[in-house]
């Protein structure tokens, strides 16, 4: 498949964030969040063939969107 992204919602926050899925720290962040899910606070959604694909989805949520410095905002 290549390349896959992943949207992290944050409603604390009140921001959504696209992730590479290829990131270490993001496979472990989702690993970590779905042990200790925030039901109604935060979610991943994903995982995206395409950057466009998860960004559009990012869009939908409502929040304003960034590309997460640890992973996509690197490239």
């Amino acid at each position: 498949m290549g390349r896959a992204y992943y949207v992290f919602e944050n409603l604390e926050k009140e921001r959504s964030r696209i992730h590479d899925a290829g990131c270490g720290h993001c496979v472990r962040a989702v690993a970590v969040q779905a042990r200790q899910a925030l039901p109604g606070r935060s979610h991943w959604h994903g995982p995206f063939p395409t950057y466009d694909e998860a960004r559009q989805q990012a869009t939908g949520l409502g929040l304003p969107v960034e590309d997460a410095t640890c992973c996509v905002g690197r490239r």
